[in-house]
């Protein structure tokens, strides 16, 4: 692997990539830094189970009821910064903003190969020869956002049963984005799940201490094997110090309740959202400016070597089903 010095930072590798395609210079991410090198060996193949390619507006349409526009990540970027941290493996994951049209991501498979899976949104009326295809390139589950549905837990129920019961016979898993608070009101119906289940970014954990509603029951569905849960996007739940302690905390409780189901994603490019309904939905939206190899390097302060090859191979080997 080339020295780190000798490394593009991610600003100068998306500057040249969307240049290259007539994409303005100030849709770029904040970042100018280069990567911090990884702190650890890491063990190979290693995975990033979580992480977005946003395509050139020309190519990709977002939704039109889309909340928020992001500027252009192409998969060029997000190979770099694999490549900068020994990152062999990748699951992408389908943006609210592209809604059910899963073009970009179809096509970052196709170009990955066995080396990438996707997880989709899928339309109610799409051909069955459609899920074929999207099987063959690699897709292996369903992504359910139920980020604010925190107030309507009806609502919430029937979403999941819903891609429980579209993901079972395609021998899908699903992954849920919700807030923690939420889970008390599914923690049955994932307990009884024909197919397996993923929770996003620390199960939508706040930093918090491992008191907050929700917690208990997030730490008990993986200890008796109900759900994987992404350590992923601590960023999101805060941005002090005293809230990155906090999440080092609920990682060892989550690490203590089942680390053989625990996954590690970056959630590159660090996408910002826009409050649902408010006068800016739709606007225009940078990225946060994250360093993706300090969020690597927290598992030093999370666990053991054996654990990171567990998190970083093993589990999502098996989960997502490398070969």
């Amino acid at each position: 692997m080339p020295s780190p010095k000798t490394l593009p930072t991610r600003r100068q590798v998306m500057a040249g990539l969307l240049a290259a395609s007539g994409t303005v210079a100030n849709a770029e991410p904040a970042s100018a830094r280069a990567e911090t090198p990884p702190g650890f060996t890491v063990p190979d193949p290693a995975c990033d189970s979580h992480q977005h390619v946003i395509g050139p507006v020309a190519r990709y349409p977002m939704a039109a009821d889309r909340g928020y526009s992001p500027p252009p990540a192409p998969l060029a970027a997000l190979d770099a910064m694999h490549a900068a941290l020994g990152i062999r493996r990748a699951v992408l994951v389908q943006p609210s903003f592209y809604g059910t049209d899963n073009s970009c991501l179809l096509d970052a498979l196709t170009t990955l190969g066995a080396s990438a899976r996707g997880i989709v949104v899928l339309p109610d009326d799409i051909a069955p020869a459609a899920i074929v295809r999207m099987k063959q390139l690699g897709a292996v589950g369903l992504r359910v956002n139920q980020t604010h549905a925190v107030h309507d837990a009806g609502q919430l129920r029937s979403a999941v049963r819903s891609a429980m019961a579209r993901a079972a016979p395609l021998g899908w898993q699903v992954q849920l984005y919700l807030k923690l608070a939420s889970l008390d009101a599914i923690a049955d119906i994932l307990a009884a799940s024909p197919v397996p289940i993923v929770l996003d970014h620390f199960g939508g954990a706040s930093a918090q201490g491992p008191e907050q509603p929700g917690f208990r029951t997030l730490c008990r569905l993986v200890a008796d094997g109900y759900c994987h849960v992404k350590l992923s996007a601590p960023y999101r739940a805060t941005v002090s110090a005293e809230g990155e302690a906090a999440m080092v905390i609920l990682a060892r409780h989550l690490i203590d309740a089942g680390e053989d189901r625990l996954l590690w994603g970056s959630d590159w490019p660090h996408t910002r959202s826009l409050p649902p309904g408010g006068p800016r939905q739709g606007a225009e939206t940078g990225f946060f400016d994250v360093d993706d190899g300090r969020l690597l390097n927290d598992l030093l302060a999370w666990m053991t070597p054996v654990q990171r090859r567990r998190v970083l191979v093993e589990n999502p080997a098996r989960l997502f089903g490398f070969i």
